[in-house]
């Protein structure tokens, strides 16, 4: 019997056009998906603002869902954990700034078919400590072909990752997380914890499913994605952002996630290809003192 698949989105109050030229791009794909939901709540924490009325533009391409609390970015998930309760839907999650190629979805649900029981993403992370704080491969343009000092390879099947990151879509089953009845004590409560896990969805979400050993995948050929002028975005200062990530996975640690990471080779972490680089330089420096 043919799965039900669906996106779920949120967004900010400042940004409801944004998202409609997102899910127009959804509504574009070559493979037809069942449900599109966006969460609305009452206020946006973060911003301290409330939501203007939703246009009738967004509400007729979507299904609207209404919780009177903001969980930050996770809320983008939680309308298709609210409405979905067979354990084998497919849910993608979406972030309300970004284009998305065609056959986005299509390819997703390729990799799905033979990853099964995985959560299936397109740019990810492995959380080995370097100078530049995590290896991380990335579906985003222009940066997913900068593999340099921070990239780490992915053969054709993919590769396991720690870390998830939503802003390319992520596929994952409705059974990877708890029932509506637990779904605030087991996931959502933390996102009210701590201000750095409110604003790292990606964080929390990735250490929850390390917690239940459920795999996380990332594949090379999952297309890129473009962003969209979006106001507000946390990513706007990339160096908070990096310190925001950093202090969200400590964070998520004392609470039992991320208790087993993957392995990395030394070669594929920053400080190791770095290191690799100075050596190479030095070796290149003292042959050309020694032919001249």
């Amino acid at each position: 019997m043919k799965k039900r698949v669906v996106a779920s989105y949120t967004t900010l109050p400042s940004r409801y056009d944004v998202l409609i030229k997102s899910i127009e791009t959804l509504k574009q794909q070559t493979y037809q998906l069942d449900q599109i939901y966006v969460t609305i709540p009452k206020r946006a924490t973060r911003l301290n603002k409330e939501y203007p009325p939703v246009p009738a533009e967004l509400s007729s391409i979507c299904t609207i869902i209404n919780t009177d609390i903001d969980y930050g970015p996770l809320t983008k998930i939680y309308g298709a954990l609210l409405s979905e309760s067979d354990p084998n839907t497919v849910i993608i999650s979406c972030d309300d700034d970004v284009k998305f190629k065609k056959d986005h979805i299509e390819i997703l649900l390729r990799h799905h078919e033979d990853y099964p029981k995985s959560a299936i993403c397109g740019t990810g992370a492995l959380l080995a400590k370097g100078l530049l704080f995590i290896s991380i491969v990335s579906s985003i343009e222009p940066f997913h072909n900068w593999k340099g000092t921070t990239g780490f390879s992915v053969p054709k099947k993919g590769r396991k990752v720690d870390l998830i990151f939503g802003v390319a879509g992520v596929l994952y089953n409705r059974a990877m997380f708890p029932s509506n009845t637990d779904l605030y004590e087991q996931l959502l409560k933390y996102s009210l914890s701590d201000d750095s896990i409110f604003c790292n969805d990606d964080v929390l979400i990735s250490g929850y499913l390390t917690k239940m050993k459920i795999e996380r995948r990332i594949f090379l050929d999952i297309p890129t994605i473009t962003h969209l002028s979006g106001e507000d975005a946390l990513s706007g200062e990339i160096f908070k952002m990096i310190r925001r990530l950093n202090v969200a996975i400590e964070s998520v640690k004392q609470h039992g996630f991320f208790l087993e990471m993957e392995e990395l080779s030394f070669d594929e972490t920053p400080a190791g290809r770095i290191l690799i680089a100075i050596v190479f330089i030095i070796i290149i420096i003292i042959i050309a003192i020694y032919m001249f």
